[in-house]
């Protein structure tokens, strides 16, 4: 039996989003937990049934030295060491990392303490963009989707009507419910699993 080409597509962003709420629901011992040390391929696959994937993609934006605010420079170099090193990490791995969007620091004041947090924008739309790309282009069977993005739907039903499988790999906590209807198959990777393999086991 022919094996079909699979191609994974993880939205940087929303995966580490979602490691972040299974540590604050499940992990707090682990709070202060490097992302960029996470084995990202072991986490995805320990959910998944395929044995053979071809081809690993994940998606990040870009950051660059912010001096918008006082203390923003300090934390932009610090975020921009971390990405280099995990982007690092991934390549040698085998998972290809694509840089896309942008990154801004926004002010936050939360019970009169001040904060700044870095979001990220346009990730979303680059990985729409080459999942169609690789549709289109037959450059894969099956896509395996980690992202629980909703802006994403559109793309799953466009991939399904040119006979794309689409799977859709879910965090346990807080599934979004949208994308388990629109995709052919749907994996959880198990709080337990998250736990375990930012502990080292």
């Amino acid at each position: 039996m022919k094996r079909k080409k699979t191609v994974v597509f993880i939205d940087g962003e929303n995966f580490r989003h979602k490691l972040d709420e299974v540590v604050a629901y499940k992990g707090k011992h682990l709070r202060d937990y490097d992302q960029h040390s996470v084995d990202v391929r072991k986490l995805i696959t320990s959910a998944l049934p395929y044995k053979y994937i071809q081809e690993w993609r994940y998606y990040a934006s870009r950051l660059r030295e912010y001096k918008e605010f006082p203390d923003t420079l300090k934390q932009s170099q610090k975020l921009i060491e971390k990405q280099r090193l995990f982007k690092t990490y991934l390549e040698q791995s085998g998972v290809s990392v694509i840089m896309a969007g942008n990154v801004r620091p926004h002010e936050i004041w939360k019970n009169r303490k001040r904060s700044i947090i870095f979001q990220e924008k346009g990730v979303d739309v680059r990985l729409a963009v080459d999942m169609l790309s690789y549709a289109y282009n037959k450059k894969m069977q099956r896509a395996i989707l980690c992202s629980s993005d909703s802006d994403l739907q559109p793309v799953v039903h466009e991939l399904r009507a040119m006979g794309i499988q689409v799977v859709y790999v879910a965090f346990a906590i807080n599934p979004n419910k949208g994308m388990i209807y629109t995709s052919n198959e749907v994996y959880d990777i198990k709080n337990t699993d998250v736990i375990h393999i930012l502990e080292g086991k």
